[in-house]
């Protein structure tokens, strides 16, 4: 049986994997850094920054939690043509990695919850239990620095062959870099200059991705350490985090995940509120979903 073309270009990939996760965890924290020095040095960020760094937020933030995790991840839902690959570029456009990458991984990280093969476990890495500190760094942002796990499209079958997603996929760098550019270019009309470039660059670009992926990391390891667990029969340390419900778009409420991967809704209950689902009630009602998945916990084996 000859190998899948997206396997063989994934074998090619080592160097640009390991580039993009020094951009996600130490280029974007710069920019950041960047962007805090000149809004002290001006004593001043203007309300339009602001408001870039947040709608940019809000679109790659659902990108990631809806696109990339409960859409491509899981099948929560089918999206219209145009939906599917908004989300796909919008979740390209954190700077988390290759498209493809991010949803292996993804895969692989339930088929092995917090077990040996889990690639951003608290509890180990590869095959060596680890704790503490150290568990907390590895499942954050750590695990993109070390030997990346084993790719195989074999891991998302149903993909695997999509020819706009492929197409996302071989384009990941490019999309990204546009997602930094184009704010830049943006603020030009509101402040034309060069310095105005560079701050919108930073505000809907380094700034964005540093705050957005550290959210999405935080799911990760303190979804894995902090917060309740109401399933104790499943197999992982997934927990509920209240927080990070908030803050990741609904992803937070984590253990409610782990027991159902495939439902769209995380958040059970009006107190445990999850924006993603809101907005796919939302996005149903224009027409641009359907068969959105909301099984019961009961009704689905626990993981």
């Amino acid at each position: 049986m000859s190998e899948h073309p997206v396997d063989i270009l994934y074998r090619r990939r080592g160097a640009g994997e390991f580039g993009y996760a020094l951009f996600s965890i130490f280029g974007s924290a710069a920019g950041f850094a960047l962007g805090i020095a000149i809004a002290i040095a001006e004593q001043d960020l203007a309300v339009f920054y602001i408001a870039l760094f947040a709608v940019t937020l809000l679109f790659t933030g659902v990108g990631v939690s809806l696109g990339l995790h409960r859409l491509f991840s899981h099948h929560s839902f089918v999206p219209t043509r145009a939906l599917k690959i908004t989300l796909a570029i919008a979740g390209v456009s954190t700077g988390q990695g290759y498209f493809f990458r991010w949803v292996n991984d993804h895969h692989l990280h339930h088929r092995h919850s917090d077990q040996p093969g889990d690639p951003h476990s608290p509890y180990f890495v590869g095959t060596k239990p680890i704790s503490g500190l150290t568990g907390f760094i590895h499942s954050h942002c750590g695990w993109l620095l070390t030997k990346r796990v084993p790719f195989n499209t074999s891991n998302f079958k149903r993909i695997a062959n999509d020819q706009d997603l492929t197409w996302i996929d071989r384009n990941s760098i490019t999309i990204t870099i546009l997602s930094i550019l184009l704010p830049g270019l943006l603020s030009l009309f509101y402040e034309a200059s060069g310095s105005g470039f560079v701050k919108g660059c930073i505000w809907g670009g380094f700034a964005r991705i540093f705050v957005l992926n550290h959210i999405t990391w935080s799911v990760n390891s303190f979804g894995h350490l902090l917060g309740h667990d109401p399933f104790p029969n499943k197999k992982d340390h997934a927990k509920n985090n209240a927080l990070l419900g908030l803050l990741a778009f609904g992803d937070g409420w984590h253990a409610n995940h782990h027991a159902v991967p495939v439902s769209a809704r995380h958040g059970n209950g009006h107190r445990q509120f999850d924006f993603n689902y809101m907005l796919l009630l939302v996005f149903a009602k224009l027409g641009w979903v359907k068969d959105i998945k909301v099984p019961k916990p009961k009704d689905v084996a626990i993981r």
